[in-house]
């Protein structure tokens, strides 16, 4: 029976307790029915060689109690039996009990407008003999207005084409099935009943063969257990809003998504939870099975518990693999995940100020051979409490291997104090802290308590600076009190010099690679420089050992007292050291390429120590003391603009240090001595400065242009010779334990057996402090050794003694020689 509506006049089809048997094609079938009221009740079809029942584009149509059977097996099919594709109705009072047996598929097709619930069927197997229930199948995109799609018989299985299932405003129920609840395309042929090739479609099942599952709508929610979501546009998306208080509006749970086109999960400001859920499939490492995020949530409003990841795993995906954004006042819940082969970022959050996120793990993800790489974590503008021990509300023992580059990046703020972590760890202090990736930094870190690094970290930084809130302690000297010589390193993360490397430079081996933090540039090079990131401000004291710092806008010092004991610190853009109102400490620091002052220390209360530093192209001061009484002592200058040293409000001693460049400026608070100048290179200081005992590059002392303001005591005290003189006297000293030679009845009996001491002393004072630079002094054919120290309070004199060896023979003499 074919109906026809196109002559309008024919407004009502009634077609009830109706047999057909044996028709060509359908049995029934209508065109242009919209608007038009459908009758088709308790009929009976059998052998029709197409569809059973095809009516499309109805919008008025009751539907119930047909039957059905070995229909649809024509040529060109197998068909359904029943066609209501662009569908307008309510399925569970109008379109329903319709049975059927033998058809080519037994179930009705259908896509369109639906209001009410939805009680999902799968269609029963062509070859089952029993009468049953026709099932469903999508043959394009489904609405579901306000109603239920429940999904609660034994592992049914929901096949689309084309479109999206959308729930708006309603629910879908997908945790009450027995078995797994199977989400598909027509296209692909396995499952319970045979879908293609068909009159719908051939096989050959791709990604985007149908448009997922798509909850909208105010108040629209969802639940998933158990199920397994093939070949979608998306798997699911939400944006149904937020529901304040409320729970999840999408949950997933030990379920799988494999082969979308796009995203697997998709949440847009609604609360989201997925645990135990396999996004991708990591059998399939080399092209995206997830053709976008494994998941991605996006937020505008604070729900009372915005997302949370637990146990997830999420593989081969063609961007991140769990990406979300706007999470500023959620509550974030991200733990245990683990994450392969994604094509950017393990886990991005943005954002996020209420987190948890411990124990996940990220493995060659973010291009690990490719020319662009990422780093396994990106926290974008997080506020977190960084631990070694995953607890509540922490961000710890976050783990992988083998990404594009294999940290944690971050910027924001770390809630209570922190301690840095290096990939690979070099140092591990005790207790060793679980598994985790090391930290980066792409712009600015506040540290809410102490910062503490050890021995070999590497802190690299870019755009913003690191500002702590307590103290800075740079532990360089002891690993689990096992003394180390390791450098701690804080430089620009473009510095490819050390590891961990977020660019590396193109050589004649590699081409190198950039990441989204830093680019090569078209010479291959990574750009680097003073200036990149924005240095460390301390607002506590600072203890600083072993460490380089480098390419920043230097260290400030506001709160407490700094020592820097060995290291260095260079391309600085403006002054590389600043303290104010405690004293420095300061020892064996290179400074090099510093574009304002290297040490700027004002009101310091107590003396600074700065010792056996260098000063290398220093553009500013290389040390400037306000109001800081100060000793400084065997520190090089050179290179550095004038004056290197300027000192005013402080008595400052600078002593043993060799000046050739830059000069030295001060007020009559100052002493200079025991010092090197170049020639031209002199003191400008008022009255009362004392300038006596210095080397000033000739041995006639200074010259006029050398001294401004500043005059010597007396005419002859200066240094004649830039090298120590030194004099040797020697004298025998007798032994306890040795009796006088007997052999000898002269007063010099004593000295055959004793032993002979040498007094060496220097014409300028000598450093003192180090044991490399303590004389060797010998004497005799076997180079016997003297043992002795500098005298107290005598940098100038030496003091040794050597034993005589056996009995000595009085012909000719032995040289002492140091």
């Amino acid at each position: 029976m074919a109906v026809d509506f196109t002559d309008a006049s024919l407004a009502l089809l009634r077609i009830s307790n109706t047999q057909f048997n044996n028709t060509q094609a359908e049995a029934v079938v209508g065109r242009q029915l919209s608007g038009h009221t459908l009758w088709i009740t308790d009929n009976h079809i059998q052998n029709a060689g197409t569809f059973g029942i095809r009516l499309p584009n109805a919008d008025q149509i009751v539907l119930r109690n047909n039957n059905i059977s070995a229909s649809g097996n024509g040529a060109g099919g197998p068909y359904p039996a029943i066609d209501v594709t662009a569908v307008t109705s309510n399925f569970s009072n109008y379109i329903r009990g319709n049975v059927g047996q033998g058809d080519g598929i037994n179930a009705i097709v259908f896509d369109g407008q639906l209001t009410g619930d939805l009680q999902w069927v799968t269609p029963p197997n062509a070859l089952n003999p029993a009468t049953l229930p026709l099932g469903y199948m999508l043959s394009g995109p489904v609405t579901l207005d306000g109603g239920k799609l429940s999904l609660k018989e034994a592992n049914p299985v929901v096949k689309g084409l084309g479109g999206p299932i959308t729930i708006s405003g309603g629910t879908l129920d997908g945790a009450g099935a027995t078995g797994t609840i199977t989400f598909s395309s027509i296209k692909d042929p396995g499952g319970s009943f045979v879908s293609c090739p068909s009159f719908l479609s051939p096989c050959g099942a791709a990604p985007g063969d149908w448009g997922g599952l798509v909850l909208t709508g105010s108040g629209a929610s969802g639940s998933l257990d158990h199920s397994f979501i093939n070949y979608s546009a998306t798997g699911v998306s939400i944006d149904s809003g937020t529901i304040i208080g409320g729970a999840p509006m999408l949950t997933v749970k030990n379920s799988r998504i494999v082969n979308t086109k796009k995203d697997g999960i998709n949440s847009v400001d609604t609360p989201l939870d997925v645990e135990d859920t396999y996004v991708g499939d990591p059998s399939l490492p080399s092209q995206p099975n997830i053709g976008g995020h494994g998941i991605i949530a996006s937020f505008f409003s604070p729900p009372a518990k915005a997302l949370t990841l637990l146990g997830n795993h999420i593989a081969s995906t063609g961007s991140d693999g769990i990406a979300a954004n706007g999470l500023a006042g959620n509550p974030v819940d991200v733990e245990t995940n683990t994450i392969s082969d994604a094509h950017t970022y393990g886990i991005l959050l943005v954002g996020a100020d209420q987190l948890r996120m411990t124990g996940n793990t990220v493995n060659t993800s973010g291009g690990p051979n490719a020319p662009l790489r990422y780093p396994a974590y990106y926290l974008n503008g997080v506020k977190a409490d960084f631990e070694a021990v995953p607890a509540s509300l922490t961000v710890a023992a976050n783990a992988g291997s083998g990404n594009g580059i294999d940290a944690l990046m971050l910027h924001g703020e770390a809630t209570k104090s922190l301690s840095w972590f290096t990939t690979p760890v070099p140092y591990a202090p005790l207790p060793a802290p679980a598994p985790t990736l090391g930290y980066m930094l792409d712009g600015p870190l506040t540290v809410d308590g102490n910062l503490t690094t050890n021995p070999g970290d590497v802190v690299k930084a870019l755009g913003g600076g690191i500002t702590v809130t307590g103290n800075l302690l740079v532990n360089g000297t002891l690993v689990n009190g096992v003394p180390t010589t390791a450098v701690t390193t804080f430089t620009s993360l473009g510095d490819s010099s050390v590891p961990l490397k977020a660019c590396d430079d193109k050589t004649s081996l590699s081409s190198g690679f950039s990441s989204p933090f830093v680019q090569q540039d078209t010479a291959g090079k990574c750009p680097v420089g003073a200036g990149d990131w924005k240095g460390i401000t301390v607002q506590g004291a600072a203890s600083v050992t072993n460490a380089t710092i480098a390419y920043d806008d230097g260290l400030t010092v506001k709160g407490g007292a700094l020592q820097f004991a060995s290291g260095a610190m260079h391309d600085i853009s403006s002054n590389a050291i600043v303290a104010s109102g405690y004293p420095v400490s300061i020892e064996n620091v290179g400074f090099s390429r510093v574009g304002g002052d290297a040490i700027d220390s004002a009101n310091s209360g107590s003396s600074d120590q700065i010792t056996d530093d260098q000063f290398d192209h220093v553009s500013g001061y290389a040390i400037r003391l306000t109001n800081a009484p100060a000793d400084l002592e065997r520190n090089i200058f050179t290179n550095d603009a004038s004056p290197a040293v300027s000192t005013s409000g402080g008595a400052v001693t600078l002593r043993c240090s060799s000046i050739q460049s830059g000069g030295v400026q001060g007020d009559n608070s100052l002493t200079v001595s025991q010092s090197d100048f170049s020639s031209g290179v002199g003191v400008n200081a008022t009255t009362g400065a004392n300038v006596d005992s210095n080397w000033w590059g000739q041995g006639t002392g200074p010259s006029i242009q050398q001294l401004v303001g500043v005059q010597l005591s007396t005419a002859t005290s200066y240094l004649a010779s830039q090298n120590p003189i030194v004099t040797i006297a020697t004298v025998g000293v007798p032994s306890a334990a040795q009796l006088p030679d007997t052999n000898r009845a002269d007063a010099h009996s004593s000295i055959g057996t004793g032993f002979v001491q040498a007094t060496l002393a220097f014409s300028r004072e000598m450093n003192t402090t180090d044991p490399l630079d303590a004389p060797v002094v010998t004497y005799g054919p076997a180079a016997m050794g003297f043992n002795g120290d500098w005298k107290a309070n005598d940098p100038k004199t030496w003091v040794g003694k050597a034993p005589i060896a056996g009995q000595p023979s009085f012909v000719g003499s032995y040289a002492i020689s140091a």
